[in-house]
């Protein structure tokens, strides 16, 4: 057909193969041909074989198999370590020795887990190791011992590895033989179970420890009666200290800082809780409730070793503080051994100058008892037994005397110089109880016989006395409204300020004679109380009970007037039991106050007769004192346990309430401007103020200026006002004014 028919007999390009052919056509022969050779089982690695000129070349990187070793590898590729392991290939490492027990060549090598052991005959029998291991003679035929010399394990070496031989030559070997308990110094539960001390022997080449084989170590600490950590000491958890106890119920420790201080400890004065049962200083405190030995009582008016007395064997034999007191030409027993002016001079006359007593120059307050027998009539100069005080004026003006005696009659007068010189004053007053008062001019340097004696009574008498002298007024330019004489002409404040009151005027009252200043004059009211009427005031106390005036200093005054000798005045708290506090004026015109059992009087009658008079009674935490008219008439140290904090018990003006509690007596008389405080406002004389201003110390003030209504109000920030039950409301120009 004109063109090429099929090409018969030709034969096209193929894959290339290792022949020396170019089996693909491209001109080259047995180009690029490779292929992997060798195994990869146990320690053989594969490798690679390259063609050229038609036969495959040297199988490149292989690891080949090799004969079989003991070491724990397949050395011959064929899937398992060891077997057939041929010694002959390691003669150094499966040498079975032929000498000792092993002679004769007992032994032979056998692979295991990688090393050569030289095993025995099967007739062999093992002989036990006393120590450690059981097979520490293998290869012994005749009983040997471990510990012989000989190679019983057929290893080429006498002894070695020998359990028995390491443990023999470890340091501490001696625990072993001894055979001692580990821990038997050790306490609780470790104690029980103190375990010994064995060999132990370690990975091969390694040797033997000598441990501690059976014991309980410590452990942390549980409450359960046990001694956990073997200290000693149980269910000590959380003991920080080291005193056994810490946080277990029943043991709980309370100051882990400290380890004198837990349950069970012996408690000492030291303010703390020693033995936690939540009591300080428990039974081991002196009488006085304080740390150290039981105080020395000694002469001061204290019950210093607090044993429920004052003072005893101190006292001297007149019963006060201090040596006996020497015996004065005076008819009295002054050094109390039962005899009267004993050891004095002949010349000694009793109820004569020749000894007089030295009174303070700057005047005071003295207690004295005339003793004897009276046997002349009343009058100055007609006195029975005397005391006779020897004074020198300190300055020139009016000295003023009181003396006020104990329910008998009593004589007081002045005398210039010596008991021959002129009378300077005298007072004398019959009636029983009387206080004399005697105002005399005095000199300055000069000095002066103060007389006290007793009158107008026959027989033996013992007349206890309380004798005030106030000193000479001294004269200062006078300051206006501070309620003195100071320019001691006898008229009070005759000079003053702005808005002051002037000499007797009762207020500033736009008299132009005055001073000025003053928009009103505001009359003074007060309460009037009537028996009849069942008349008083009763102030409830407040939760706190602050008119308890339970242990803390106080002052409970009030200006009072009774008309007669019959009538009485009473402020007071007064519980069930006859407790409580009181300042009262009674019949007779003696004044009292204080608790049950701890009281202070007036030494007779103090108020003679009408007009307003004030009265104050107070206690500054050792002592209270009474007083009238701004001087004080008596003094004491009240027991403050007596006072009352309930506060269901109130306040009482105008009544008397009895002790059971029900008010038995009601007051005849008139009271104003009562004031409580919680401080000791006086400890000396002073001038009473006509009206008072609520400060910080003030419990109630009561002013009684309401003039009508039945509430008594309580000028105070605490409010304590009481209620007015059938009282009278009155004014009175002679009490006084006040400007407003």
């Amino acid at each position: 057909d004109g063109g090429w028919s099929a090409c018969d007999g030709a034969s096209g390009p193929e894959r290339e193969f290792c022949d020396g052919a170019d089996n693909d056509c491209d001109g080259a022969t047995d180009e690029g041909l490779r292929r992997p050779c060798g195994s990869d089982e146990g320690v053989c690695v594969m490798g690679e074989q390259t063609c050229a000129a038609g036969d495959w070349g040297d199988c490149v990187g292989e690891v080949a198999p090799a004969a079989e070793r003991c070491n724990g590898l397949d050395d011959d590729c064929d899937g398992t370590a060891d077997e057939a392991a041929d010694p002959s290939l390691e003669p150094d490492r499966s040498r079975c020795p032929d000498q000792g027990v092993c002679a004769g060549g007992r032994a032979r090598p056998v692979c295991e887990a990688g090393a050569w052991r030289c095993e025995l005959p099967p007739d062999y029998v093992p002989v036990e190791c006393d120590i450690v291991d059981p097979a520490c003679g293998a290869g012994a035929l005749d009983d040997p011992t471990c510990r012989d010399g000989v190679d019983n394990d057929c290893d080429g070496l006498d002894d070695e590895n020998d359990a028995y031989a390491l443990c023999r030559d470890h340091p501490d070997f001696d625990r072993v033989q001894s055979g001692e308990a580990c821990f038997a110094a050790l306490r609780g539960r470790c104690g029980m179970n103190g375990g010994t001390y064995e060999c132990v022997q370690l990975a091969e080449g390694c040797g033997v420890s000598i441990d501690c084989i059976g014991a309980t170590f410590p452990a942390p600490e549980r409450c359960d009666g046990q001694d956990w950590d073997c200290d000693g000491q149980v269910d000590d958890r959380g003991d920080d200290d080291g005193d056994g106890f810490g946080d277990c119920p029943g043991l709980v420790d309370c100051d882990e800082g400290a380890a004198d201080v837990h349950p069970g400890a012996e408690e000492i004065c030291n303010g703390v809780d020693d033995d936690c049962d939540e009591a300080i200083d428990e039974g081991v405190l002196n009488t006085c409730g304080a740390c150290g030995p039981d105080p020395v009582e000694v002469c001061d008016g204290v019950d210093d070793d607090c044993d429920g007395s004052v003072d005893e064997g101190t006292l001297n034999a007149c019963g006060a503080c201090g040596p006996e007191p020497a015996e004065a030409c005076n008819n009295l027993d002054d050094d109390c051994d039962g005899a009267v002016d004993e050891g004095l001079p002949p010349d000694c006359v009793p109820g004569t100058c020749e000894a007089p007593f030295d009174y303070p120059s700057e005047g005071g307050r003295v207690t004295g008892t005339i003793t004897g027998t009276a046997t002349q009539d009343g009058g100055c100069r007609h006195v029975g037994v005397d005391h006779v005080y020897r004074w020198t004026a300190p300055t020139t003006g009016m000295a003023e005397i009181t003396a006020t005696g104990n329910f008998n009659p009593i004589s007081l007068f002045l005398l210039d110089g010596d008991c021959e010189g002129a009378e300077v004053a005298c007072d004398y007053q019959p009636d029983p109880g009387a206080t004399n008062r005697l105002s005399a001019p005095v000199v300055a340097g000069r000095t002066y016989r103060l007389v006290v004696g007793h009158g107008n009574y026959r027989g033996d008498i013992a007349l206890r006395y309380t004798l005030n002298l106030a000193p000479p007024c001294e004269p200062v330019p006078e300051i206006p409204g501070n309620g003195r004489d100071d320019d001691c002409n006898g008229v009070v404040d005759d000079v003053c300020g702005d808005g002051q009151l002037q000499g007797a005027e009762q207020c500033d009252d736009a008299n132009a004679a005055a001073c000025d200043g003053c928009e009103r004059c505001q009359r003074l009211r007060h309460l009037v109380f009537d028996p009849a009427a069942q008349s008083q005031v009763v102030v409830p106390d407040t939760a706190d009970a602050p008119l308890a005036l339970q242990g803390t200093p106080f002052t409970v005054e009030y200006w009072g007037r009774l008309d007669d000798a019959s009538e009485r005045l009473d402020v007071q708290r007064r519980a069930e039991g006859n407790r409580g506090w009181g300042l009262t004026v009674f019949e007779g015109g003696v004044i009292g106050a204080g608790y049950q059992r701890a009281t202070v009087r007036s030494e007779g009658q103090v108020i003679v007769g009408t007009g307003w008079h004030h009265y104050a009674w107070t206690w500054d935490g050792t002592n209270t004192r009474l007083f009238f008219d701004g001087q004080q008439v008596d003094e004491g140290a009240p027991d403050g346990d007596e006072l009352v904090r309930d506060v269901s018990v109130p306040v009482h003006i105008g009544s008397f309430r009895d002790a059971d509690g029900v008010v038995t007596l009601y007051n005849k008389g008139a009271i104003d401007e009562i004031r409580i405080s919680s401080v000791a406002r006086y400890d000396g004389p002073f001038t009473p103020a006509r009206r008072h201003t609520p400060d910080g110390a003030t419990l109630a003030l009561w002013h009684a200026d309401e003039g009508a209504g039945e509430q008594l109000v309580d000028a105070s920030a605490l409010e304590h006002h009481g209620a007015a039950q059938s009282v009278g409301w009155a004014a009175d120009d002679g009490y006084g004014r006040f400007c407003e």
